[in-house]
């Protein structure tokens, strides 16, 4: 999704990544109210209450992040790696630089 916003009299062109679920629901809105994509995004924006939605964007991080620093995920990119790269890494590790 593409969306125009103004701010300070500047339109700007911003690139949104949103699932299939979310994607409708913000063209049903702006459907509905008549306004640009750009538009909703940018009221929700300015009337969102950050100290309520803090734990939710908090455990949507730590999600991301646990995926990617689980023992599986790291396995699945070690499994990848040269005989060389393995051997770097483990000098690293002895040396303690990580």
């Amino acid at each position: 999704m593409t969306a125009i916003t103004t701010d300070n009299d500047t339109d700007t062109r911003h690139m949104l990544m949103v699932g299939e679920v979310h994607k409708a629901k913000l063209k049903k809105l702006s459907k509905h109210f008549r306004l640009t994509q750009g538009e909703i995004v940018g009221v929700l924006l300015d009337k969102i209450d950050l100290s309520r939605m803090t734990p939710h964007f908090e455990e949507l991080r730590n999600g991301k992040v646990d995926s990617r620093t689980s023992k599986t995920a790291m396995l699945t990119r070690l499994k990848d790696l040269s005989q060389d790269q393995l051997a770097a890494i483990e000098r690293l590790i002895a040396e303690q630089k990580i």
